[in-house]
């Protein structure tokens, strides 16, 4: 191990370590207005969750990839107060992962 770490190979294995990360970030950065993902974390927030995004201005768009999860087309400080105090997690909504080929929303 210790010769990994000597070889430099570790310092490029960290950059593309880093590189990577940053790309995941921005993928997933939801925007300002537009379409995002609402990932409910805990059972109790994917009850109150369509409730509190209908509550904060939302266009519900349809189920999310992941059970309990639902895609809707908002304003992001909107719905971080509407889901404030609830384990609730905002993504960007890839049009690749949400919708079918053809479909727009």
């Amino acid at each position: 191990m210790y010769a990994f770490w000597k070889s430099g190979h570790a310092i490029i294995a960290l950059q593309v370590a880093v590189i990577l990360g940053g790309l995941l970030v921005l993928a997933f950065d939801p925007p300002t207005h537009g379409k995002m993902i609402l990932l409910p974390l805990d059972h109790s927030a994917a009850t109150a969750l369509t409730r509190r995004a209908i509550d904060g201005d939302a266009l519900l768009i349809g189920p999310g990839p992941l059970r309990g999860s639902m895609v809707v087309n908002a304003d992001y400080a909107a719905m971080r107060r509407a889901t404030s105090g609830l384990p609730v997690l905002i993504i960007a909504a890839p049009p690749a992962g949400c919708f079918a080929a053809g479909t727009t929303a």
